[in-house]
């Protein structure tokens, strides 16, 4: 036993398990996600550290200086993430935060607490929190629509000050349950839709 973290040894356990988790899940999709503040100097005072894997973003470190705070760095910091996520092909994000940190921030950007240990610290309490990224649902839902699926993107880019509204207004709750019964409309909707005719060949 020891007290040394001996980045051998750590090697020497996370390899062969990684080895196990590929083999067993068929994926091997981690990628470190890396945010960093700099300043003038180029000295990194910063940022965020992170990773995706198995379609979530975790979000491990996240840290603003205090002289810069109140600008929305952080809050940018985690769109940026985000939407680097959902490039990857994220659905979610995931992080934990102490009581005595940042747990209303989080739940600004949409994340909601699914655990907690309390007196972690005693007389405190540790929060994972987690969020379902909407831009990924909503592009998910633009592709599953047959009459829109050559303008994708341009409906993607017209849904998303409506998606940020609702969001902002009524919360992350209400904008999953509208997301939710708008996928269960287009999937009747789109059942019942004859299937496409080839397009007529021109001589």
């Amino acid at each position: 036993m020891t007290d040394v973290a001996d980045e051998a040894i750590r090697r020497a356990i996370v390899e062969p398990l990684i080895e196990y988790n590929v083999a067993r899940s068929g994926r091997h999709d981690f990628r470190p996600l890396v945010l960093a503040i700099e300043d003038d100097h180029g000295v990194v005072v910063g940022g965020l550290w992170g990773r995706t894997s198995f379609d979530w973003l975790f979000v491990e470190l996240l840290f603003v200086p205090e002289p810069l705070r109140g600008r929305g760095l952080g809050a940018e910091l985690m769109s940026r993430a985000e939407a680097e996520a959902v490039a990857r092909g994220c659905h979610g994000a995931w992080l934990d935060t102490f009581e005595f940190q940042a747990r209303g921030f989080y739940e600004r950007l949409g994340y909601q607490c699914f655990g907690q240990l309390p007196d972690y610290p005693v007389g405190s309490a540790r929060f994972f929190m987690r969020k379902m990224l909407p831009w990924s649902l909503a592009f998910a839902l633009t592709l599953s629509l047959p009459f829109v699926e050559d303008h994708a993107f341009t409906v993607l880019a017209a849904s998303l000050p409506l998606i940020a509204f609702v969001h902002a207004t009524y919360g992350f709750d209400m904008l999953f349950r509208i997301l939710a019964v708008a996928a269960a409309v287009i999937f009747v909707a789109t059942a019942c839709l004859p299937a496409r005719l080839p397009a007529p060949a021109m001589a």
